[in-house]
């Protein structure tokens, strides 16, 4: 069983479990209110198992992620968390997004892997991909 105050304490640094009725059984991180979660906590996710393959299967996957934003650790994960009465995987990756230190290197890099994306922009000041 997953503990899923830990689970929000880390992506949030709180328990949020009694907000996830108000907002469709979903809390995103990557918006206004909670910031992209680095490599470091996409890490800590991992290994305290609330964070696997399991929740992309699609490209990217949660490798092809990882793998960036090792190589360049200003690159931030944006995505979700679900509620603990939900019965599929506890959070979800849905993109990427940079706005610091983004060199030519890293913006041709982003454009060559993730220009697919169902949402991607990028500029010498901002880099981002979701999908769906």
């Amino acid at each position: 069983m997953l503990d899923y105050e830990k689970r929000d304490q880390i992506i949030f640094g709180k328990n949020r479990l009694n907000e996830y009725a108000n907002h469709g059984g979903v809390l995103n991180f990557g918006d206004d209110e909670y910031p992209a979660l680095d490599i470091n906590t996409v890490k800590k996710l991992i290994e305290e198992g609330f964070l696997d393959d399991s929740s992309r299967d699609y490209d990217p996957t949660l490798r092809d992620f990882v793998e960036f934003c090792e190589h360049y650790p200003q690159v931030k994960m944006n995505g979700f968390a679900v509620s603990p009465e939900r019965t599929d995987c506890a959070v979800v990756l849905t993109g990427l997004e940079c706005d610091e230190n983004i060199t030519m290197e890293l913006l041709l890099d982003f454009a060559n892997n993730f220009h697919y994306a169902d949402d991607f922009s990028v500029s010498m000041n901002w880099l981002y991909c979701w999908w769906d």
